[in-house]
């Protein structure tokens, strides 16, 4: 999807930038649960990661989602990177947004 979404952009794509950890997927879950599961799910490849922000002297990103539901996912995948990266300007870019309970029609 970030690929698809780049190219016409002239956008570098850094995709090998985080791993999820043996977390299954988190669509059936719970606020909380994700929440909890979020947390713990992702892992940095920090090196990889180091070594392509100096090369291209990145300082804004987006990350791409095809879905926000609660918005957990990138809320704790954009926390880990400014965390590692406090200056660092992050956009969350999405294809779809799931309503919330309630709001659904």
């Amino acid at each position: 999807l970030a690929c698809h979404i780049a190219e016409p952009l002239a956008i570098p794509v850094f995709e090998g930038w985080a791993a999820r950890r043996g977390v299954g997927t988190q669509h059936t879950l719970n606020r909380h649960q994700r929440l909890s599961a979020a947390r713990k799910a992702f892992q940095l490849s920090e090196q990889q990661l180091d070594k392509w922000m100096r090369s291209r002297q990145i300082r804004s990103v987006a990350i791409i989602d095809d879905v926000l539901t609660t918005g957990i996912t990138v809320d704790a995948l954009a926390g880990m990177l400014k965390q590692r990266y406090p200056g660092l300007h992050i956009e969350v870019w999405v294809i779809a947004i799931t309503p919330a309970p309630g709001r659904r029609r």
